[in-house]
C-alpha cells in the first residue's frame, strides 16, 4: 500500500496538476448540470427516464453513462501520460488503421441516436452502449498530422509537400463527411487549419485556398450535401419555417438563455422550457437558465483556462511534434467550444456538435481525456527529471555544475 501512495504521490510531482484539476472541475459541473436536466419534466421518457433516485434526485441512463466515462477517461488519461508520447506516435501505424477500420463499419452497421440523421455510432454488443468512432479519428489524426508536419521540416512549404498535407487533412474530412456528421467535418477543418498555421506554411496559401473553397461552395451545395444537411442551414438562416424541430430548439435555446438573468432561476425552478437534446448540444442554456450569466461565464472561464494551459504546454514541448499535438486538442477544444455556444445563441446552424468536457456523450468525454493524457504526456516528459537536468535547461553554455547541497 505504502508503494501505491509513493507512486500516486511521485504522478502529481511530475504531472501538470492545473490542468488535471481544470479539467475535473469542469466534467463536475457537467454532471451537475446533467442531474439538472434529469429534473425536467421533458426528460421522464424514453432512454432520458429515470432509473432510480439519489436523494430525490432522478437518475437516468445517460447520467450514469457519463459518470462511467469520466472515470475511464481520468484512468486512460493517467496512463497515457505516464507513456512517453514520442512511445505513442511511434504507434502511428497501428492506431491510425484502427480508427479508420472503425469509421468505414460505421457505413455498413452505423446507427443513428434518435436525435441525428447520420449513421455515426457503433453498437457495442452485449451492453447496447453506443461509440462514435469519429471521436477516436480525432485522436488518431492528430496524431498522425503531428509526425507529418514534423517530418516536412524545411521542405514544409514545397508545393508537393502541401498537396500531400491537404490530401492526409481531407482524410478524416472526407471520412466523416460521406457519415453526413457535418459538425465533426468542420471541427477536422479547423484542426486541419490550426496545425498548418501554428507550423508555418505561408498566409499565401490559406488565400489560395480559401478562394477554392469559395468557388467550389456552388457544387458542393448542389451535388454533396444531403437534403437534411441543407435544411439544417436554412432553418438557420430562416428559423420561423421549422417552428417545431430544430427552429424550436434554437429559439428555445435563446430563451432559456435570457430567461436566467444574472444569477439564474436555480436547480428547482429550472428546466420547465422544453428543448430537445438540452443535455448534449445544449448544455450551455442549461447552464444560463439555472446559473445565469454568472454560470455560462464560470463555465467559459473554465474552458479558457484549459485552452491557456493547453498552449503553455505546447510552449514547453521538447521537440515540434509535442508541440503540434497540443496544438491540436486545442483546436479540438476551441473548435467545439466555439460552435456548440454558436449554437446556443443562434450564431452558428445545429449542427451536433457538443460541449467538451460539459455535454452529455460517453465517446466524447473519454475520447478527449485520451486527448488530454497526451498533452500531459507531452508535460511530464518534457521536463527535466534531475537537479543536473533542470540546471542544465537554465544554464545551456554550461557543462557541468554541482550540487551546491
Amino acid at each position: 500500500m505504502k508503494k501505491v501512495f509513493g507512486a500516486i504521490g511521485n504522478y502529481f510531482r511530475e504531472t501538470d496538476k492545473l490542468l488535471l484539476i481544470l479539467c475535473l472541475f469542469a466534467c463536475g459541473y457537467g454532471l451537475l448540470l446533467l442531474l439538472i436536466t434529469s429534473q425536467s419534466p421533458f426528460m421522464q421518457s424514453g432512454s432520458t427516464a429515470a432509473l432510480f433516485k439519489i436523494a430525490g434526485f432522478s437518475i437516468n441512463r445517460k447520467m450514469v453513462v457519463q459518470v462511467g466515462a469520466v472515470l475511464l477517461g481520468i484512468i486512460a488519461a493517467i496512463i497515457i501520460s505516464n507513456i512517453d508520447y514520442e512511445a505513442i506516435t511511434a504507434c502511428w501505424w497501428i492506431i491510425a488503421p484502427i480508427a479508420v477500420g472503425l469509421m468505414v463499419m460505421t457505413y455498413f452497421f452505423g446507427q443513428d441516436t434518435g436525435a441525428a440523421d447520420d449513421k455515426a455510432w457503433l453498437i457495442i454488443p452485449g451492453i447496447g452502449i453506443g461509440f462514435q468512432p469519429s471521436e477516436l479519428l480525432k485522436i488518431a489524426f492528430i496524431i498522425t498530422f503531428s509526425l507529418h508536419l514534423s517530418h516536412s521540416g524545411e521542405h514544409l512549404n514545397d508545393p508537393l509537400n502541401l498537396v500531400l498535407l491537404v490530401v492526409h487533412g481531407m482524410i478524416p474530412v472526407g471520412l466523416v463527411a460521406l457519415q453526413g456528421d457535418d459538425g465533426t467535418a468542420l471541427v477536422f477543418v479547423f484542426i486541419f487549419l490550426a496545425m498548418m498555421f501554428t507550423a508555418g506554411v505561408k498566409l499565401r496559401y490559406f488565400v489560395v485556398g480559401l478562394s477554392l473553397i469559395v468557388v467550389a461552395i456552388p457544387l458542393f451545395w448542389t451535388y454533396v450535401l444531403k437534403d437534411f444537411q441543407k435544411d439544417r442551414f436554412m432553418i438557420f438562416l430562416h428559423p420561423e419555417s421549422d417552428p417545431l424541430n430544430l427552429g424550436l430548439q434554437q429559439n428555445n435555446a435563446r430563451m432559456m438563455i435570457g430567461s436566467g438573468q444574472l444569477t439564474g432561476k436555480g436547480i428547482v425552478e429550472s428546466g420547465s422550457i422544453k428543448l430537445p437534446e438540452r443535455e448534449n448540444d445544449f448544455i450551455f442554456s442549461v447552464a444560463g437558465e439555472t446559473f445565469g450569466f454568472l454560470g455560462t461565464l464560470v463555465l467559459i472561464l473554465i474552458l479558457v483556462a484549459i485552452l491557456l494551459r493547453i498552449m503553455r504546454i505546447s510552449s514547453m514541448a521538447k521537440d515540434s511534434v509535442g508541440s503540434y499535438l497540443c496544438i491540436g486538442m486545442f483546436a479540438t477544444l476551441m473548435a467545439q467550444t466555439f460552435i456548440n455556444i454558436g449554437m446556443n445563441i443562434c450564431l452558428m446552424p445545429v449542427i451536433g456538435v457538443t460541449l467538451p468536457f460539459f455535454s452529455a456523450g460517453g465517446s466524447s468525454t473519454s475520447t478527449l481525456f485520451l486527448g488530454i493524457g497526451l498533452v500531459l504526456s507531452v508535460y511530464i516528459h518534457s521536463r527535466p527529471k534531475t537537479y543536473q537536468e533542470k540546471l542544465h535547461k537554465r544554464y545551456p553554455g554550461r557543462t557541468q555544475i554541482k550540487n551546491p547541497i
